[in-house]
């Protein structure tokens, strides 16, 4: 099928080829991306700022594709 994160198996029994989805092989070793692969597309990786919360409500919290949780310092400039 084309699609690198499926397993592709003939099964006789079904009549044909099945292409199961392997989540596991979109692993991109980003620890706040959710890795999934559809029979389609492929696999896809999307980022989850949620689970970058570091519990510091002085930290802007997110999730960057390519370099994992980033907790950015919120600045508290009162402008005076």
């Amino acid at each position: 099928d084309e699609v690198s994160c499926t397993s592709d198996v003939c099964d006789p029994e079904l009549g044909g080829c099945t292409n199961t989805p392997m989540d596991s092989s979109c692993n991109d070793d980003i620890s706040c991306t959710k890795d999934t692969c559809d029979a389609v597309a492929g696999c896809s990786n999307i980022p989850e700022d949620t689970m970058c919360n570091d519990g510091d409500e002085c930290t802007e919290d997110k999730c960057s594709a390519s370099e994992g949780c980033l907790n950015t310092p919120i600045t508290c400039n009162d402008g005076v």
